[in-house]
């Protein structure tokens, strides 16, 4: 059944309290101060950790919003919790439009030595950085001229408009190559199906999907470009399927379901039964169950989708870099199929996040908060996993050693090739590479590393 808007529920619990909402105030620009109210209000009731919340503070003296509001987190808990005064272009991101060179990094801190080198992830099609021939793999040693370090790496990459210096990995060293590529950002589509494909090994029809990203896009454009890799799997009659999450950190609820839907067996997915279950805060809790008189309000049952390949087993790719909506597919879907996770251990994330803009007509400020609300668990119970999803097989990804995706040197795909035809993978027991280098992720992308349910998603 379908129950109010997130929005909706929100709005009628904070209008039945006794304190004044800043949002019924005649005020037009808000002062940083009333900025800060607005947080502090809303957050003393939708913060998953509420009861952790300083109390006796007056917000209308902060001259820092952002400061404000993370001076209010869980520390010790929340990592994720996150603000923004540009609600504008963290819109477009969700929507999949972002103002970006197209490329996903990887950011490894070289030894002790400080030095920072930038290893592509992947290269979205049709952007400035596949103009220019970047490609996955790639080592990015300096930018503008500049040698990347733990100091200047963030102003660096964070520019609109810079100089690539290449970099290569060889004889387990990093040579400059004197290779330079010059790109600017511009507005791009990060159609999260990166790739796919279907391999035919031994008679057994495998399909492989790269998903990057659980973004819906403008008019559910990227759900279609689901359907048609889907689609594609159904028609060449697969039987065995590989899901690559290793870059995916997070996105929407509702298209995480959506994807959960086409995999799951067709059986469970008709059903509607639940794909995970939610616990907020204590208000927020009581008042689902109070105003529905159940408990069922709180469960998120598989929403169904297009194409549904009505599978027993799936085999996932995983990394560090698999987070939040990666891991509740990946949990989600274990007690309902034989779900077989190669690779390295994920992010650890099973927290969930509102995105919240002020919501007066017209908005008064463009800043939004997108503090952690819920926390999530299958329909086992299994929640918590701080230090992430254990793969089945352990699996370093090489990235330094990076192939195309779909290659069958790619000892993540080779190992899943390979149990489907019967062997059993070698698993990797230390690092492959011979320089020590340390992955990293920028503040930037921690943020993307969660789950977004915006205030206007219906929960079924």
């Amino acid at each position: 059944m379908k129950h109010l808007s997130v929005f909706f529920i929100i709005i009628i619990s904070l209008s039945s309290c006794k304190r004044e909402d800043p949002e019924n105030t005649e005020t037009k620009d808000l002062t940083n101060g009333e900025i800060s109210e607005w947080i502090y209000y809303h957050m003393n009731y939708i913060y998953f950790w509420e009861e952790h919340i300083p109390q006796g503070l007056n917000p209308l003296s902060e001259d820092n919003p952002k400061d404000f509001f993370y001076s209010l987190l869980y520390n010790s808990e929340d990592k994720w919790s996150y603000i923004t005064d540009d609600y504008t272009s963290f819109s477009m991101e969700l929507d999949g439009t972002p103002m970006a060179m197209g490329y996903s990094p990887t950011f490894g801190l070289i030894g002790n030595s400080g030095q920072v080198i930038i290893v592509v992830e992947y290269v979205y099609k049709e952007t400035p950085a596949s103009d220019a021939g970047l490609k996955r793999g790639d080592i990015i040693f300096e930018i503008d001229g500049i040698q990347l370090d733990t100091l200047n790496y963030r102003n660096l990459y964070n520019q609109d408009s810079y100089t690539l210096g290449l970099a290569e990995y060889r004889d387990s060293m990093i040579f400059e190559t004197g290779v330079t590529m010059s790109l600017t950002a511009e507005i791009i589509s990060t159609n999260p199906v990166l790739h796919y494909e279907i391999i035919d090994t031994a008679g057994i029809k495998i399909g492989y999907l790269v998903y990057t990203e659980f973004i819906s896009g403008t008019g559910e454009v990227f759900l279609r470009e689901i359907d048609n890799a889907m689609n594609t799997f159904l028609n060449a009659g697969i039987t065995e399927l590989v899901i690559d999450l290793r870059y995916n950190p997070g996105g929407e609820i509702s298209t995480a379901g959506y994807f959960a839907s086409c995999i799951a067996p067709e059986i469970n997915v008709s059903n509607e039964d639940v794909l995970v279950s939610f616990v907020y805060n204590s208000f927020l809790e009581d008042y689902y169950i109070d105003s529905y008189g159940t408990r069922d309000v709180l469960n998120y049952r598989f929403p169904g989708a297009i194409s549904n390949l009505n599978l027993n087993k799936v085999y996932f790719l995983s990394s560090n870099g698999s987070a939040s909506a990666s891991e509740l597919v990946i949990s989600g879907l274990e007690p309902y199929m034989d779900v077989i996770l190669i690779g390295e251990p994920t992010y650890g994330k099973y927290t969930g996040a509102w995105v919240y803009p002020d919501t007066y007509e017209p908005p008064r400020h463009n800043w939004a908060m997108l503090p952690i609300v819920l926390k999530y668990a299958n329909a086992l119970g299994v929640t918590d996993f701080k230090d992430g999803l254990t793969p089945d097989y352990y699996i370093e990804d090489r990235l330094l050693n990076a192939v195309p995706f779909g290659d069958l040197t790619d000892p993540l795909l080779a190992a899943a090739v390979g149990l489907i035809n019967g062997y059993e993978p070698v698993q990797s027991k230390k690092s492959a590479m011979d320089i020590p280098i340390q992955k990293f992720y920028s503040p930037e992308q921690n943020i993307k590393r969660n789950l977004f349910i915006p205030k206007e998603e219906s929960f079924k």
